[in-house]
């Protein structure tokens, strides 16, 4: 197979239409070429091409020279369009992890007595801001599972170390469970009782991405994604937290 015939043949695996492929071809092959030599070189009308250019354009894969635009037409190397692919695909699997991820959670919603029993922040400023957002809340023991290293990593530093400092201010008790041993674990595990904290270890690999933490009838989950990055999840379904509840009583029991 000629290099021209498999370039085409990739470009249309990519969803290019075999006009769209010969006319970027033809672009590769003649850069700087105006709109009339690649109606000749493609055989296509001036409307086609003027779509194609279009659509070009909106992708990134074509540029021109600011004063003549429809003059001096360039196309995108096939090295920068494979990493043009490569980012699209990674978007993608993004999206389709996310999906799966929310799958659960809305499958959980349909049970649910509450219109919208979850919210979900993926903004570091919003973050930091529902996490705060507890002490407006009436609890005076919240219980927290996972690893406790997402804490700072997920609301911030700072906002971490003021929220344990309130918390301890007002006198409102923990109960933490840690799967993961980390940097700050070592480092507040020494202030429990200063901070009316209880904390028990229960290594667990599986459970190292997450920290749930609840407050009553409300629950918060920390979560940093390999793929997905950051993000808190609001749990508004008393149901749903009493669930959690059971499940982090049923834990601690156990728990050394």
């Amino acid at each position: 197979m000629e290099m021209k015939d498999r370039i085409i043949g990739l470009l249309t695996k990519l969803g290019f239409t075999n006009g769209e492929a010969k006319f970027y071809l033809s672009l590769l092959r003649k850069p700087g070429a105006t709109m009339g030599e690649l109606l000749r070189d493609c055989r296509i009308s001036k409307s086609a091409a003027y779509r194609m250019e279009e659509k070009f354009r909106s992708l990134r894969l074509l540029h021109s020279s600011e004063n003549e635009w429809r003059k001096n037409l360039y196309a995108v190397p096939l090295k920068r369009l494979a990493e043009i692919v490569s980012a699209k695909q990674r978007n993608l699997r993004k999206i389709e992890l996310e999906l799966k991820r929310l799958d659960n959670l809305f499958e959980l919603s349909q049970s649910s007595g509450i219109e919208e029993p979850f919210q979900v922040f993926t903004d570091q400023e919003e973050i930091s801001e529902q996490y705060t957002s507890a002490f407006s809340k009436k609890w005076d023991h919240f219980l927290c599972y996972g690893s406790t290293e997402r804490l700072p990593d997920v609301a911030g530093n700072a906002v971490e170390n003021a929220w344990v400092k309130t918390r301890a201010k007002q006198g409102r008790g923990a109960d933490v469970l840690i799967t993961e041993i980390g940097d700050y674990a070592r480092e507040f595990l020494p202030r429990d009782e200063r901070e009316f904290r209880r904390t028990k270890i229960a290594v667990d690999p599986k459970n190292q991405n997450f920290c749930l933490c609840i407050y009553d009838n409300d629950a918060m989950i920390l979560e940093n994604d390999p793929e997905l990055g950051k993000r808190l999840i609001s749990v508004n379904d008393p149901m749903l937290v009493r669930l959690y509840k059971n499940l982090f009583g049923s834990l601690w029991q156990t728990a050394a």
